[in-house]
Parts: structure tokens; C-alpha cells; sequence
């Protein structure tokens, strides 16, 4: 639907966080968002941070790009989970 996918955008090779955000989203939080090798939990406000989890049910070898600036690289193997803490 339009809305996740103004918040979670998986790639081919990264996962892409908020990408399109609201301006009016100014604080927020979805959970359980699936991408092929797991799942994404969000959390966010604006001029504080971002908060992404992301559960590996996979091997996982992805790019994390928050608003569309490249984050980080993050390899996980199945049944692991990583929380990034992001200013924003």
C-alpha cells in the first residue's frame, strides 16, 4: 500500500527506510513490516532518531538507507536481530 511504502521500501540491495515521510509524520512507529529475508520494525521523531530492528528469518547481506542517504551495510544470519539507533 502507498503509506508502508512511504516508510519501508525493500530493494534489491538495500533496505529502504522512510523514504518518502509526510512532513506531518513528524513522530511515529509500524512494526512487522516483511522484506524477503525477514522483518522491519520502524520508530521515529523527528530531530531525535530513528530506532530500525530488524529480525533476520534469512541470511541477510543488505544496505540500510534512511531518507535515502546510505546508513550502513548490515549482514545478519537467520534468526538474528539488530537494532540501529540513527539521529534524525
Amino acid at each position: 500500500n502507498a503509506l508502508q511504502e512511504m516508510l519501508f521500501c525493500p530493494q534489491k540491495n538495500a533496505l529502504s527506510i522512510l523514504p518518502a515521510l509526510p512532513e506531518r509524520l513528524e513522530k511515529g512507529s509500524v512494526r512487522g513490516l516483511v522484506f524477503p529475508e525477514g522483518r522491519v520494525d520502524i520508530a521515529w521523531e523527528t530531530g531525535s532518531e530513528v530506532v530500525i530492528t530488524v529480525t533476520a528469518t534469512r541470511p541477510v547481506d543488505t544496505g540500510i538507507l534512511l531518507a535515502g542517504k546510505d546508513i550502513c551495510r548490515l549482514t545478519l544470519d537467520a534468526g538474528v536481530r539488530k537494532t540501529l539507533h540513527i539521529p534524525f
